[in-house]
């Protein structure tokens, strides 16, 4: 699950809590709205943790090269 697949997941909440909103105003979204973007969130969280255990070692291998790249970029001319 990628990074644009939880922004669109997020947008679609707030687009439906929209729509409740609009359908009956007389439901408080925030009593509803806040407990669900919490829950979606927490859920999408533990839906991609299996994931980090593939990416993060790629990105602890990248490190060390990236910032040597960085530094050499930075370094004074002379």
């Amino acid at each position: 699950i990628t990074l644009h697949w939880l922004i669109a997941l997020g947008i679609l909440t707030n687009i439906g809590l929209a729509l409740m909103t609009r359908v009956a105003p007389q439901l408080n979204v925030f009593a509803v709205g806040f407990p669900l973007q919490i829950m979606i969130g927490l859920t999408m969280i533990v839906i991609s943790l299996p994931l980090l255990g593939v990416v993060l070692p790629q990105v602890f291998e990248q490190t060390p090269r990236e910032l040597d790249s960085v530094l050499r970029a930075m370094r004074a001319p002379g």
